[in-house]
């Protein structure tokens, strides 16, 4: 017998039996289904045996971790219906999508309104028959030759590279597929989904921790599919589409290239907002906005560069500067200072320095003083010429109400985010999110002191501020540069490993350390000796000719 411990409740159970057995000892009880657990703080599946003493957190869909779970088991479902009605093609999962997941088919590039419903009524049927997904672990060779059976060229240049002697498989409805993390013990917990096309492909929908208990509205995003989309071209011109081809192009050497290719991507995409701007005489206001970590200093510290070679002279105004006095700053629900709300910014105050700079006069700039929580002036004045912007980065620079005193013909917006559209495999996505928070783990660990811990921490509040102040106004952009580079993770994976290795095994977010690492194995290692020195990466590696 072992000890195992849940929701406060300690009682024995017999060794080797599952978590889902230990749960249902327990008598927990929840309003929405169980997905998963952590076991001892690492997230498992429920059919898992318990092999020692433990504690066991059981988790819904509320959690992020569940959500995870429940979604990656529902595009399993789809791959299962789609392989019995188009056996000669294969369903790929390419990007997230207005809160779904976009899926295409390999060889099928013109879908049906009545291929997508035959789709939907057979993951219905698979779901209703409350199909079991099995779970097997075999070695590394065997899984290499049975998806060279397959022709999934894909899962075999994956798993050539990772240092590791067996793999984990699931299999539902004779289909058998590689996914990164836990799945559901069955397809019956599986029931809320919808299916509906989208260009090129479709769209999965499913609920979230927000909305557990339906799809939620869907909310369309043109702007950023043309970016992935824009991003999926310059893929397949590279022929890197997956963390395989990556890795092979890194083996064969031919990293170089690829380099070299993937920074001018970007240089080309800043010259021609650049030369956009130059045709917009009446514009004198550049706001750029995006997420965390998404390079937007870099991006606008080189956007002045181009607009200067374009004959037009800039100015930088940090909206940090504007922050109000401490004591004026909104509280968010647990009574602490709320920095990223907009009305933490003097929004009055910012648009009579803006108007009086656009009607020529001359303006005295603010600083913060962090450490006072006060404004300050010291002399540091403006004065706009002829064919000069001001550019303005922050997280609220595509919110209407930070600039609703200036017209909007004298403003231009840029979102920049980092939209990754290379992915493990056609089965396994690289989460937008996930690029961004390796970025910044780095970016913390090398400058500004904190640890990978810190950083994993706090990541749950910047999501959430994200989520409230940033992506409801992402269409509002003028122009969106997608800040990725197809190489970036195989550089940052050893800085990252190295700091996530740090944290202990007791820690709070010590499951999605290990799940990062986890992730970052698949990646061959790549030094960062051939980046340009203005590239958005050394932003967070350091050692860039730009000051930050």
């Amino acid at each position: 017998m072992i000890k195992v411990n849940i929701n406060k409740k300690n009682f024995e159970i017999e060794k080797g039996s599952t978590v889902t057995h230990a749960i249902e000892k327990s008598a927990h009880k929840s309003k929405y289904p169980t997905l998963g657990a952590f076991l001892n703080n690492e997230l498992v599946d429920l059919g898992d045996k318990l092999k020692r003493d433990c504690k066991i957190v059981p988790i819904d869909i509320k959690s992020p971790s569940g959500l995870r779970i429940y979604s990656t088991s529902l595009y399993f479902v789809m791959v299962a219906a789609a392989k019995k009605l188009f056996p000669k093609d294969t369903l790929m999962v390419q990007h997230s999508l207005s809160g779904g997941l976009f899926m295409e088919f390999k060889k099928r590039k013109l879908l049906s309104f009545k291929d997508i419903e035959d789709l939907k009524r057979e993951a219905r049927k698979i779901i209703k028959a409350d199909k079991p997904i099995k779970k097997e672990t075999v070695d590394i060779e065997e899984a290499i030759e049975y998806f060279k059976s397959l022709g999934q060229t894909d899962k075999m240049s994956l798993f050539k590279n990772v240092y590791s002697d067996s793999v984990t498989l699931y299999s539902l409805n004779g289909e058998k597929a590689f996914f990164y993390g836990p799945l559901v013990l069955s397809t019956g917990v599986l029931k809320t989904f919808d299916l509906r096309y989208y260009p090129g492909g479709m769209l999965l929908l499913f609920p979230n921790g927000s909305s557990p208990d339906k799809v939620p509205p869907f909310r369309e995003q043109k702007k950023i599919f043309e970016v992935f989309h824009e991003f999926e071209d310059w893929q397949n011109v590279l022929n890197v589409c997956d963390v395989g081809s990556l890795n092979k192009t890194v083996m064969n050497g031919q990293i170089s290239q690829l380099i070299k290719i993937s920074e001018v991507i970007h240089e080309k995409k800043i010259s021609y907002i650049a030369d956009k701007l130059r045709t917009l005489d009446k514009v004198k206001l550049v706001l750029i906005a995006g997420p965390s970590s998404s390079g937007k200093t870099t991006f606008t510290k080189r956007l002045s560069i181009h607009l200067q070679v374009v004959g037009l002279k800039t100015s930088m105004i940090s909206l940090d500067d504007y922050f109000v006095e401490r004591d004026k700053t909104p509280v968010d629900k647990d009574g602490n200072n709320d920095f990223e709300h907009i009305d933490a910014i003097d929004i009055q105050l910012f648009n009579e320095h803006l108007i009086q700079l656009f009607q020529g006069k001359t303006v005295e700039l603010p600083a913060y003083n962090f450490k006072t929580g006060k404004r300050e002036f010291s002399g540091h004045k403006l004065h706009l010429e002829r064919d000069q912007v001001i550019l303005v980065e922050g997280i609220h620079g595509l919110n209407p109400k930070l600039t609703h005193y200036i017209p909007e013909i004298m403003k231009f917006k840029v979102y920049v985010s980092a939209l990754t559209q290379l992915n493990i495999d056609s089965n396994n996505r690289i989460p937008t999110t996930d690029s961004r928070l390796i970025r910044r783990m780095v970016r913390d660990a090398k400058f500004r002191n904190y640890k990978a811990e810190d950083t994993l921490k706090r990541w749950p509040s910047v999501r959430r501020g994200e989520g409230r102040w940033i992506f409801p106004f992402q269409e509002n952009a003028d122009m969106m540069f997608n800040s990725a580079l197809l190489y970036e993770l195989a550089v940052l994976k050893g800085d990252a490993d190295a700091i996530l290795r740090e944290i202990d095994m007791n820690s709070p977010v010590y499951y999605e350390a290990k799940r990062l690492r986890n992730f970052l194995s698949y990646f061959v290692t790549l030094p960062p000796d051939e980046i340009p020195p203005t590239s958005i990466l050394k932003e967070f590696l350091g050692g860039g000719s730009f000051s930050y």
